[in-house]
Parts: structure tokens; C-alpha cells; sequence
């Protein structure tokens, strides 16, 4: 609904999202100013610990250069697909606006670092199972953490998964030179995007540092002060609810910022002209937090109302590319940006994708099953597809129990127009054979299925592939099986086809 009739959400988007509305971007950016030596010194100091070259970040300190961006939490090995879409659409999209408009216009992954959730990022599904990062009561920030228990995790239990594929050696490189002793998970992510995703330009930024914090202080200092956050989100949260029954998709606080150090991160609260740390003594009056907000910055972390906030400050950027729930939340903070004088970027929903290995492509054409809405049913349904053809005397149940139907019905007729009192005996009769022909057609089923098991064995497999535990392959699958069979032109196919101009569901379909 969003891209065909944008002009309905005029209220909560500043730019169409389209090509008309990254140039009217292009535009009102040139006119704001951005801080562009302190965001190359900050990548150039991230990049330099990772032993990564930051001659592609030179571009950045040009006013004609601008960004396109997607974010994520630091998932583990990539987390779910719909990750390396949002990066691969990012790509694509900068270089048709760098093509289009004669503008230099770079991609950019920022990874949410700061968040807390350590369950949400410590696991990853791939060939059936779970690879899973334990950590003993983790509660800081993840892009903090030290790594020494994940090096042997990823040694003993994923690379064994790799098997023989001829991309095994150049996969279990990238994350050995990624994950090293001695590095933050934070760094270590960073590090491990930049090789994924090397020579298509991609810049990774981890928002975690003083700088950058620092060039934040003043909307920090009025979002602890003044507290306008809650109220702009609650008035757009309300508006988008009358005027599409949108529910909330975020909670906002009282103060939407936490306190955060090296082992914990957690809700700023107000107890009355005081400011307190949930769960501990801190206090602060209001002379202690000025000079706390002065000196240490960093300390305080952004929730997901003003995340965004802090990234369009610090980034010249254009376009956020975004899931579906993404996209609704931003449009809930639109106010929050007006506030604190942050431009607001164009809002693109990430395409989605569907990967169909060759074996499957075949499968599904023989049978038909390749267009929507068969693709996206459910495997009771493709089983039917498949024995209807397989089977083309298929008893239909429902016309079995329609004779049964219509027997009864004469019975009835015959015994009202005899006078005899048997409908409650007819009835009875009817509901013990009902019951006694779902038993008939169910050993039926059976037989059927039995005699053209191997071909529904094969339908099965092929469903848990596309639908992993019932869900879009996106949302819960890793990129590796892909990468494993077709390499870095799996990621170029990707990048190919995931423009975030035309985001339809893409289903890519490899030789």
C-alpha cells in the first residue's frame, strides 16, 4: 500500500519513495550541514583496528558525497537472510543514484551495537540446526562483548557444517579473519560485513563511540530535560492508527535513553526532579547530569525512539531501507526528527526474496506450483496439487459425503411423508457413518500417499527449504547454505536483482 499510494501518508513521510523523492533528498541535503571529518575519523579509527583500507572512506569528506543506509542488530553469522537483502538493496540503490543523479552516493550498514538483547543475536539456523553462543548473563552491550567463547563455537560447530563445498576454505577465512582473539563481537561484525560484502563499495559503521556521542549531547541533554519524545510518538502512533488501524509497532518512555557501560545497559528513569538507573542507586540532579552528559557521552544510548535520530545526525544520508515493520516505526518518529531539527530520509521497504535451488525449480514447475498463491501455500496443499496430478481419479471427499448428504435428505423426505418418527434415529444413524467414512477416507488418504511417497518425500523437503519451520525462508534462514553452492555470485545476484525502487517479492532462481 505504502509504494502505490504514497500521497496518503504524506503526513508521516517527508519524500515519495521514489526516484523524485531521493532527488528532492539530494536537494534539501546539500543545505544541511554534516559533520563529515568526525565520521571519517571515527570509520577511519574502526577501520584501522580491524586492518581494513580507508582509502574507500575518502569520498565521505567530498559535500557532494550522500548515503544510502540499512540497519541491523550484530545477528550471529549474518542472522536471517532478510539481513544481507537490506545490505545487497542498499548497494543496488547507490549505484542507480549514483548513476541517475551524477552524485556520489554510498551504501551504508550500521550495526546496532549498542543493544542488549544478547538472546536476539546469539544464534543463527542453518542445514536444520542452531548454532548458538552462550555467554554467562550477558546484559551489556553486545558490540562490547569479548568473543574468546565464540572463536571455539565457530571452529567445532559451524565450520563443520561447511562440508566439502569448494567455497568451504573461503568462507571459514572470511570469519577467521573476522573473529579474532583480542576483538569486540562489535569489531569482529564489522570486519566480518566489509569481507562479505568486499569491493561493492559498502561502508559499515558501529555508532557506539564518544565522538560521535558527543556531536549527539545536545538532543541527548533535551531529551533528558524536556522529554518531547514520548508525547510526538504517541501523537503519530494515534494518527497512523485512525487513519489505517496501524497498531504500534514501538514503546516509548518517559525518557527514551539508557545507561549504559561496559557490562550493563539500562532505563533511565524520573523520579521526580531527579533522574535514576533502574535496578541500581545512580542518581543524578540536574547539576550532576550536566556535567555527566559533558564528560561522558557515551555513557548514554539511544532506544529504539531515537536510534534513528542519532544515525540521520550523523550520517549525510538520503533513503533508509527497511522491513515492513521498520518502515511503520519510522513513520512514528517523524515528528521526533522535526523536534530536534534532523532531517528525515526517504523511508524504502526492503524487497524481499525467495531462493529456489535448481533441484526445487523442477519440482515446482512439473507440478505446476511456481506462481503465486501455490508457491506461498502451505505442504497439505501442495500435497494435494501434486496428487490431483499424480492421482487423476483423486476421491473428493466432499462429494463423498455430498451422496451421504443426499441419501439422508430422501430418508427423511420418505419417513415424514410415511409419518414415521425416525429423524432422531436417522440422525444418529447419519452422524455413526459420517464418522465411520473419515475413518474410510482416511486409510485411503494413506494408501494414496504411501504409493507415491518418494515423490511427496521429495514435495516436503522442498517446502522446509522455501518455508523453514513454516516461516519465509528470510526470515529464519543464513546466507551460508547459498554461498557454500554459488559464492560471492551469490551476493552479486542478490545486489542484481533487490532494488528497493521496484521491491516486489523476487524469487531468484540459480543454474
Amino acid at each position: 500500500m505504502y509504494l502505490q499510494s504514497d500521497e496518503v501518508f504524506e503526513d508521516f513521510i517527508s519524500y515519495p519513495p521514489d526516484l523524485r523523492g531521493l532527488e528532492a533528498a539530494i536537494a534539501a541535503r546539500r543545505q544541511i550541514p554534516v559533520d563529515r571529518p568526525l565520521l571519517y575519523e571515527v570509520l577511519s579509527k574502526q577501520y584501522r583496528e580491524i586492518g581494513a583500507s580507508t582509502e574507500r572512506l575518502k569520498p565521505l569528506l567530498t559535500p557532494d558525497t550522500y548515503t544510502v543506509t540499512a540497519a541491523h542488530q550484530p545477528v550471529l553469522a549474518g542472522g536471517p537472510l532478510y539481513t544481507v537483502y537490506k545490505i545487497a538493496a542498499a548497494i543496488h540503490l547507490s549505484t542507480t543514484l549514483t548513476k541517475q543523479t551524477g552524485q556520489t552516493v554510498l551504501p551504508v550498514f550500521v550495526i546496532g551495537t549498542e543493544d542488549h538483547d544478547f538472546e536476539e543475536i546469539s544464534r543463527v539456523h542453518l542445514f536444520g540446526k542452531t548454532i548458538q553462543w552462550e555467554a554467562p548473563k550477558p546484559s551489556g552491550p553486545v558490540g562490547r562483548m569479548p568473543i574468546d567463547r565464540l572463536i571455539p563455537i565457530l571452529q567445532n560447530e559451524l565450520y563443520p557444517l561447511f562440508g566439502k563445498s569448494s567455497h568451504a576454505p573461503e568462507l571459514r577465512t572470511l570469519f577467521d579473519r573476522a573473529f579474532r582473539p583480542g576483538r569486540s563481537y562489535g569489531r569482529s561484525y564489522q570486519a566480518f560485513i566489509l569481507g562479505l560484502f568486499e569491493g561493492t563499495g559498502l561502508l559499515v559503521l558501529d555508532m557506539d563511540d564518544a565522538r560521535l556521542k558527543h556531536r549527539f549531547q545536545p538532543i541527548l541533554h533535551k531529551e533528558l530535560t524536556g522529554r518531547p519524545t514520548k508525547k510526538l510518538v504517541l501523537q503519530q502512533q494515534e494518527a497512523l492508527y485512525k487513519k489505517f488501524g496501524y497498531a504500534p509497532q514501538i514503546f516509548v518512555r518517559d525518557v527514551n535513553l539508557f545507561y549504559q557501560t561496559d557490562h550493563s545497559r539500562l532505563r533511565i528513569d524520573m523520579d521526580g526532579g531527579s533522574w535514576t538507573v533502574t535496578n541500581t542507586d545512580i542518581k543524578w540532579d540536574r547539576t550532576k547530569l550536566q556535567y555527566l552528559l559533558e564528560r561522558h557521552p557515551e555513557r548514554f544510548s539511544p532506544n529504539v525512539a531515537l536510534r534513528p535520530v542519532f544515525q540521520e545526525q550523523i550520517l549525510p544520508n538520503l533513503a533508509f531501507i527497511g522491513g515492513p515493520s521498520e518502515v511503520a516505526y519510522w513513520m512514528e518518529i517523524k515528528e521526533v526528527f522535526s523536534h530536534f531539527g534532523v532531517h528525515f530520509p526517504v523511508l524504502l521497504r526492503r524487497p524481499s526474496a525467495l531462493w529456489i535451488p535448481p533441484q526445487i525449480q523442477g519440482l515446482l514447475q512439473r507440478y505446476h506450483i511456481f506462481e503465486p498463491p501455490q508457491l506461498f501455500s502451505s505442504l497439505r496443499n501442495w500435497e494435494t496439487i501434486v496428487l490431483q496430478q499424480l492421482q487423476p481419479h483423486l476421491l473428493e471427499h466432499s462429494e463423498v459425503f455430498k451422496h451421504l448428504d443426499k441419501s439422508f435428505e430422501y430418508l427423511h423426505r420418505y419417513a415424514q411423508s410415511e409419518d414415521l418418527h425416525l429423524n432422531n434415529f436417522l440422525e444418529a444413524a447419519q452422524t455413526r457413518l459420517n464418522q465411520q467414512m473419515e475413518g474410510i477416507l482416511k486409510k485411503i488418504g494413506k494408501q494414496i500417499k504411501q504409493k507415491h511417497e518418494v515423490e511427496l518425500n521429495r514435495l516436503s523437503k522442498g517446502h522446509a527449504l522455501l518455508f523453514p519451520n513454516g516461516k519465509l525462508q528470510e526470515r529464519y534462514d543464513n546466507f551460508i547454505p547459498a554461498y557454500l553452492e554459488h559464492g560471492t555470485s551469490y551476493l552479486r545476484a542478490l545486489i542484481d536483482n533487490l532494488d528497493p525502487l521496484q521491491p516486489k517479492f523476487t524469487l531468484l532462481l540459480p543454474d
